[in-house]
């Protein structure tokens, strides 16, 4: 009887077989991860913004002087009295009236100008 030995070698065919196909398969396993996986980009190098920096005088003297305005109006505005419609101060009309109320700090220069501007926005 060989079938013994044919079974045998059958088995070690098979398993022979199995490895090859198990490495084969980590190996494209491995090759698909490596293909699903883009390679690194470089970053772009983002223009950093320059940080706006004010000291806590410069801000506490701004939202003062914006909440004393802001008091004085709802006091002008009748208080309690029933149908009294409230007013409404909106962003712009508080940055402009803090603007006029620093005209002469800031005088006839836009840069300086355009700077309170940017931190007047900054603090409201």
């Amino acid at each position: 009887y060989n079938g013994g030995e044919n079974d045998v070698e059958a088995v070690k065919t098979e398993k022979s077989a199995a490895a090859k196909a198990s490495a084969s398969t980590e190996e494209t396993t491995l090759a698909e991860q490596q293909e699903i996986k883009p390679p690194p980009r470089k970053r772009a190098k983002k223009s950093k913004k320059k940080k706006t920096q004010i000291t806590f005088e410069q801000y506490e003297s701004i939202s003062n002087a914006i909440a004393t305005y802001l008091r004085s109006m709802e006091d002008a505005g009748g208080g309690d009295e029933e149908g009294a419609e409230p007013q409404y101060l909106t962003w712009g009309q508080a940055e402009e009236w803090y603007l006029e109320q620093c005209e002469e700090q800031i005088g006839d220069s836009v840069e300086e100008l355009e700077r309170m501007r940017k931190l007047t926005n900054l603090v409201i």
